[in-house]
């Protein structure tokens, strides 16, 4: 009889292999039974122990291989099975490999997706902060200053390119601030019920005004490229008009530029001798007209006398009344006894009438008594009889933001306002 050395199973005698264990039979392998002796010779049991531990310490090794090696392992499996050709093999290889390849790439693109997505949130969400914290310090009531915005954004302005916001001296109508955008000068002008009456470029272009359409900031700023352009061109007009031309010396800081959509102005001052040769100092305008790459010439003014005029052919668009007035224009409440008016707004009542030379707004409000609550700051009221005279029948003054006075308007009479008033009337009787 013969025995297994490994596990000590009893194999038969012309066993090739262990049954239980699987161990080929060599003579290295069994255990013989001894030739004096009819009882077997079992294996050692300190060789059967140490056996099974090298199993299973080979199969924990294998298990966490497979688990941190997944990819690696498969491949080996593949490479030495034997239930595939070797074309199979390495076909199978290849696309497992690709597969891999291609599902890096997706988790990599959406981690970069994710980040960008987190950092642009995260960098956004920290410039609003610190704009709104900016504003907050300068424009305390929230209300009005969520109207700034609002405006801002109707006009284009960038709010985050917004600098130097200040608060200065109070207008007639209600507070007012003064910022830069694109080294723009510009000033808002607040309304008491905390609405954005304008928002003003120097002292007479608004870009937004309340009540009407808003202008784009962007039609109102002169670019760098341009300003040297039409600076060069309006040194060569001015020197074509000189005595001495080559005496022209053009004060460097003295250099102003304006815009309002395509016509652009430039003005400036020229030292050079005059026919005298006697040297002075000479103010000069001029207005461009520029469409794509085209610069038309139509003002020239050189020491107050006009060179070029061709200004009758530019013809400017009226600037178009909204329809739905938030607080601004002369409108009609539901009830139809309520009228808004606002100086410079002909809303429903409103007409331009050219008196004594000058264009002015007269309100032809229906008869009857209201009651006039004022919507700004300081202002007066005229009524106004409809005469050759213009003869002033009444005059109402008011002070602060709230004052409430009574009016009568009779036949043949108009009301006229002075700036920057903005008052509420009800019918009363």
């Amino acid at each position: 009889m013969k025995y297994c050395s490994k596990c000590g199973y009893m194999l038969a005698d012309e066993a090739n292999f262990c049954q239980r264990c699987g161990v080929m039979c060599t003579q290295n392998s069994i255990i013989r039974t001894d030739s004096n002796n009819t009882e077997p010779k079992p294996a050692h049991p300190a060789n059967f122990k140490r056996s099974n531990n090298r199993e299973k310490k080979r199969l924990w090794v294998v298990v966490v291989f497979w688990i941190l090696f997944w990819p690696i392992m498969l491949i080996i499996t593949i490479a030495k099975s034997s239930k595939f050709s070797k074309p199979t093999k390495i076909i199978l290889i290849t696309l497992f490999i690709i597969l891999l390849v291609v599902i890096s790439a997706l988790k990599n693109e959406d981690k970069n997706s994710t980040f960008s997505e987190n950092s642009s949130s995260s960098t956004t969400n920290s410039s609003i902060s610190e704009m709104q914290s900016l504003f907050s310090e300068v424009i305390t009531n929230d209300v009005l200053r969520n109207n700034f915005l609002v405006a801002c954004e109707q006009i284009g302005i960038d709010i985050f390119e917004i600098e130097n916001l200040e608060k200065v001296d109070d207008w007639s109508g209600g507070e007012r601030y003064s910022f830069t955008y694109k080294s723009v000068s510009l000033r808002v002008y607040c309304n008491i019920d905390s609405s954005i009456n304008a928002i003003k470029l120097g002292n007479e272009t608004d870009i937004y005004k309340q009540g009407f359409e808003p202008y784009q900031i962007d039609d109102y700023i002169v670019d760098s490229s341009t300003a040297v352009k039409l600076q060069q061109l309006s040194e060569e007009y001015v020197k074509s008009q000189l005595n001495y031309p080559a005496t022209a010396n053009f004060s460097w800081l003295g250099w102003a530029y304006g815009r309002n959509h395509d016509i652009y102005f430039v003005s400036n001052n020229v030292t050079a001798q005059n026919a005298f040769g006697v040297e002075e100092e000479i103010p000069f305008v001029i207005r461009y007209k520029i469409e794509s790459d085209k610069i038309e010439m139509l003002y020239f003014e050189l020491s107050g006398n006009t060179i070029v005029n061709k200004m009758s052919n530019v013809s400017i668009p009226e600037r178009r009344q909204l329809e739905t007035v938030h607080s601004g224009s002369s409108t009609k409440s539901n009830s139809s006894t309520s009228i808004n008016l606002i100086d410079g707004q002909l809303g429903d009542y409103g007409e331009n009438v050219n008196l004594n030379g000058h264009d002015v707004i007269i309100y032809n409000i229906p008869t009857g008594t209201y009651s006039i609550s004022n919507n700004g700051k300081w202002c007066k009221i005229y009524v106004i009889k409809n005469d050759t005279e213009n003869t002033i029948t009444q005059t109402l003054e008011f002070f602060n933001y709230g004052d409430s006075k009574t009016i009568t308007i009779n036949e043949n009479e108009h009301i006229e306002l002075t700036e920057n008033a903005n008052i509420i009337l009800t019918l009363t009787a």
